[in-house]
């Protein structure tokens, strides 16, 4: 009878499964039907292997059914002895193991995965298999973590729980470094490193934290000029949270701590600028400008020179972290040849050293490039995972561990926290201002029930009662920082990029009539300061005048400024006056439709408008 039970159970929990990817699971199963049963040998590799693929497409919607596949093949007693007459068969069996391990820490049941990834660990071991090794430490140790975190949990064992971790992912970072695994240990040092400052050893996070950056700036530079749009924005998403943690680490510990405010000759306050010059100035560089001057170069040896150089970043990624014969001899060699490759398409392609000369832009050539009187100012957002408060201690423990809170949900690690790092002539270092959280930013726009017109007048205010509310959290924790001040060169991020910066003021005066505003996209812009240039033949649209109520509209949204309307057409004439193709919109004709038209046949798109950008609607 319970032969029976348990086999209908399994027949609707598949069922159930089946539903989201029936295809590729009936498909594994018709397979599975046609191998022999399991004996014990190295024959059996392949249903096994098949089991560990139908387990892994049941494990996020039914576990149980991903255990039971998982169990099917899985032998908790592998002796010495088998695991050398069968090495294939006990490798298979101790992945096996390491994914009920995994199952049963996402189940909360930790002790039984402990024994499951130790019981890996030993045929691991045994078989001399580093990357199994590896991936159990971490495991051991993340569960660790776990236990550390479920409350209530006595001071002391909670510290033995955390040592123990720690102690686990030393020694998988260590067997990492010697498979040379870049992306792995770019994203694993930050992960120890969290654990020393739960640790309140933060002095010894700082080291890893500047490891992964180094890893990870080095890997971009290599890669990013042979990736595609795509490929850019994936792996840039990958890689941020590399970045956020060293941006956490700096409001939190070192901004405030002069023992962890130099390292290695530099400030992390500098460090933290400095990414932010390469990653701002990466994302403005697009893939197609450098497709474009490889593929229409002339030069036939610059397309070759590409296309191999692409080829030897990929078996450069292929064979890092493999557990290979001269892994490391052959890691070497490719290396060489890339390098050479590189320096080559340096010499020949302008648009590519543009992108090789971004990963040596430092803060203290922004500062070069300032005047007395002046200021730059380059605003991050990041993810504060580091962030602890007394009175939110549980919170602040599982956003280091990953933990999930008693609702199942997953950690609080979603706090968008916003600095700004300041400059002027003087500056020995970047200072490191903390703005507001999105919460905070938040709590100042979401005003209900108001038009596009009633926001912003609500938002900023008028010219005889400007509202105070923005410009308290996002520009008076500068003002201390800018005495003397007259100009200010600053690249906003996120949300900031929406506001109208000249518009927010304190006492009825704005900003744009206390400072020099300046915009820009990256501060690095001073570095090498480009001017636009307007040449014969080109194509221009210009919009102005433009009209933003119909016949239909019942409210007037937004008035027609007539200044507009003047401002272009002295454009339009200027430039059709200089022999330059001008398409001119105004009044009606300066619709949704024609706008969108122009912008795909132009050079250069001038647009004379009001600036502000209004939240979308929700229509009841």
């Amino acid at each position: 009878m319970k032969k029976l039970i348990f086999c209908s159970i399994i027949t609707i929990v598949s069922f159930i499964a089946s539903a989201q990817d029936y295809k590729k699971i009936d498909s594994l199963k018709q397979l599975l039907s046609t191998l022999p049963p399991l004996d014990g040998t190295d024959s059996d590799i392949t249903r096994m292997k098949l089991c560990l693929a139908l387990g892994d497409l049941y494990e996020h919607s039914v576990p149980d059914s991903a255990i039971w596949w998982y169990s099917s093949i899985a032998d908790t007693v592998f002796n010495a002895e088998k695991i050398k007459i069968y090495p294939k068969r006990a490798k298979t069996n101790a992945t096996a193991l390491r994914y009920l391990g995994s199952v049963s820490h996402n189940q909360g049941n930790y002790q039984k995965a402990i024994e499951y990834y130790e019981s890996s660990l030993k045929i691991a071991e045994e078989l001399g298999d580093k990357q199994g090794i590896l991936y159990c430490l971490n495991n051991l140790g993340t569960v660790l973590i776990y236990q550390s975190d479920c409350p209530p949990i006595p001071p002391v064992k909670r510290d033995s729980l955390l040592n123990r971790a720690i102690k686990y992912y030393e020694s998988s970072l260590k067997i990492a470094e010697e498979l040379c695994d870049k992306a792995k240990l770019a994203s694993d040092y930050p992960t120890l490193a969290k654990q020393y400052i739960k640790s309140d050893k933060q002095e010894k996070a700082v080291p890893l934290f500047l490891k992964s950056k180094d890893l990870t700036l080095s890997l971009l530079q290599k890669n990013f000029p042979i990736l595609s749009e795509k490929e850019k924005e994936l792996y840039l998403n990958k890689t941020k949270n590399v970045f956020n943690d060293i941006h956490s680490f700096n409001v939190n510990f070192a901004a405030s701590r002069s023992n962890l405010c130099t390292i290695l000759g530099d400030s992390i306050s500098g460090i933290c600028y400095n990414n932010e010059l390469i990653l701002k100035g990466l994302l403005l560089k697009s893939t197609r400008s450098m497709l474009d001057a490889v593929y229409n170069s002339p030069d036939q040896e610059v397309k070759n020179i590409y296309v191999y150089l692409k080829q030897l970043r990929n078996q450069i990624t292929e064979l890092q972290g493999a557990d290979i014969e001269d892994r490391e001899k052959k890691i070497t060699e490719l290396e060489k040849q890339a390098n050479e490759q590189e320096r080559k398409l340096v010499r020949m392609s302008s648009e590519f050293a543009d992108i090789q000369s971004l990963f040596n832009y430092k803060w203290e050539d922004v500062q070069k490039a300032l005047k007395p009187g002046e200021a730059a100012i380059e605003v991050v957002s990041f993810a504060d995972e580091l962030s602890v408060s007394s009175s939110d201690n549980e919170i602040a423990s599982s956003r280091l561990s990953g933990t999930r809170n008693d609702e199942g949900k997953p950690p609080r690690n979603d706090v968008i926290t916003y600095c700004a790092l300041l400059i002027t002539p003087g500056s020995k270092k970047p200072q490191t201002i903390r703005l507001f959280d999105e919460q905070e930013m938040n709590a100042v726009i979401s005003l209900k029930e108001t038009t596009g017109y009633d926001f912003i007048n609500k938002l900023y205010g008028t010219n005889q009662n400007i509202n105070e509310s923005l410009y308290k959290i996002v520009w008076q924790p500068l003002e201390p920082y800018l005495e003397n001040i007259k100009s200010v060169y600053f690249a906003p991020s996120g949300i900031l990029n929406k506001l109208s910066f000249s518009t927010l003021g304190s006492d009825n005066v704005m900003l744009c009539d206390r400072y020099n505003l300046h915009q820009l996209s990256s501060t690095g812009k001073l570095i090498y300061p480009q001017n636009a240039v307007i040449e014969k033949g080109m194509q221009l649209a210009i919009a102005g005048g433009i009209p933003y109520s119909t016949d239909t509209t019942k409210v007037k949204v937004w008035a027609e400024l007539e200044g507009t309307k003047f401002e272009t057409e002295k454009l339009a004439k200027l430039f059709s006056e200089n022999k330059m193709k001008v398409n001119y919109l105004s009044g009606t004709a300066a619709n949704e439709e024609n706008i969108k038209a122009a912008s795909e046949n132009c050079d250069i798109f001038h647009i004379a408008t009001h600036g502000f950008f209004i939240p979308i609607l929700k229509k009841n």
